[in-house]
């Protein structure tokens, strides 16, 4: 599920615009403290928002985030998806 703050600012601002993304470039990411890494709303964000316009460029779910997160350095400890969440960010910045 998507947090109630996100779902409610989604709902009214596609209201004023469907194409509220504009076809601009979009890397979506999800995290949870779960093996999933919140897939579930991931495959649900990454089959609706090309709907509203958005250049969808890559998208990520990283699991267990307490246990591949270093808060204090502010990086992904898990090399894989290190090497993902690198790889995605640079799609969409070549987009």
């Amino acid at each position: 599920m998507f947090t109630a703050a996100f779902k409610n600012l989604f709902d009214w601002v596609s209201r004023i615009d469907r194409s509220m993304f504009g076809n601009k470039p979009v890397l979506v990411l999800s995290t949870s403290n779960g093996a999933r890494g919140g897939a579930s709303v991931l495959d649900v964000a990454k089959s609706t928002l090309p709907w509203f316009g958005a250049d969808l460029r890559g998208a990520l779910a990283i699991p267990k985030f307490g246990d591949v997160f270093d808060i204090e350095n502010g990086v992904i400890t898990e090399a894989d998806l290190s090497t993902q969440l690198r790889e995605n960010v640079s799609l969409l910045i070549s987009a």
